[in-house]
């Protein structure tokens, strides 16, 4: 195409480059044209031609002839009847167990020790003691002595007041008077605080032990001193370099307080 294009351009320009054809009877030709225009610039390559498409598929074969179909075969004869299967086996026994494994030996025990030397005799048994006396009786407990009765002093004729009655009890070794009252149960009274006196009536009872306990708890909390306190059915003899002391008591028993 190339190639064409190319003389399809150059064909006008053809005769005047030949000029007149003497052999031709036409006449002569018209002046020579002006030179031509540049060629125009080459156009731009062509794509890559497709490669060619493939041929057609040859036509198929034509299909074969039938063959004639063989002859059947006899039938095959019928096979013997299967024998009848054969009794099964008995099962076997179960398997016997296993004897229980043999215990391992016992040790041997160790040897005897040496025989131990035989004792000393044993010496000649001591005579026995004489036999002890029987024992002796107890004694009869002693009887309780018996309560004094209160002394009723005679008191003069009374005297004009402020004292009822002068006749008081001397007590040795006593430096303070004695402190009485009609509050007292008994004639036995000798104190010289009255504050304790006052707390030995107040816990007076039946019961030695619970008079006693009654008195020196009460004494505790509320004096703060230490005190002694005794209480006894029958009288006691007491020596005390105590100042601060008292005993009084009811018809069943007495208590004495002491100071420390």
């Amino acid at each position: 195409m190339v190639i064409l294009l190319l003389l399809f351009i150059l064909l006008p320009e053809y005769s005047v480059l030949v000029g007149a054809n003497p052999f031709c009877n036409c006449p002569q030709g018209p002046p020579p044209c002006p030179p031509p225009p540049p060629p125009c610039p080459a156009p731009p390559p062509c794509p890559p031609l497709l490669p060619p498409a493939c041929p057609p598929c040859p036509p198929p074969c034509p299909p074969p002839c039938p063959l004639p179909c063989p002859p059947p075969l006899p039938p095959l004869p019928c096979p013997p009847p299967c024998p009848p299967p054969l009794p099964c086996p008995p099962p076997c026994p179960p398997p016997l167990p296993c004897p229980p494994p043999c215990p391992p030996p016992l040790p041997c025990p160790p040897p005897c020790p040496p025989p131990l030397p035989c004792p000393p005799p044993c010496p000649p048994p001591l005579p026995c003691p004489p036999p002890c006396p029987p024992p002796l009786p107890c004694p009869p407990p002693c009887p309780p002595p018996p309560i004094c009765p209160p002394l009723a002093l005679p008191c003069p004729p009374p005297l004009p007041p402020p004292c009822s009655c002068p006749c008081k009890r001397k007590k040795r070794s006593t430096p303070v008077v004695a402190v009485t009252s009609e509050n007292s149960t008994t004639g036995h009274t000798l104190c010289n605080n009255n504050n304790i006196r006052k707390i030995i009536l107040k816990n007076l009872g039946s019961d030695v032990k619970v008079s006693k306990a009654s008195i020196y708890s009460e004494l505790k909390a509320k004096q703060k001193n230490d005190y002694v306190v005794l209480c006894s059915q029958s009288s006691l003899s007491f020596t005390s370099d105590s100042t601060n002391y008292c005993v009084d008591g009811n018809m069943d028993h007495f208590c004495y307080v002491f100071q420390l």
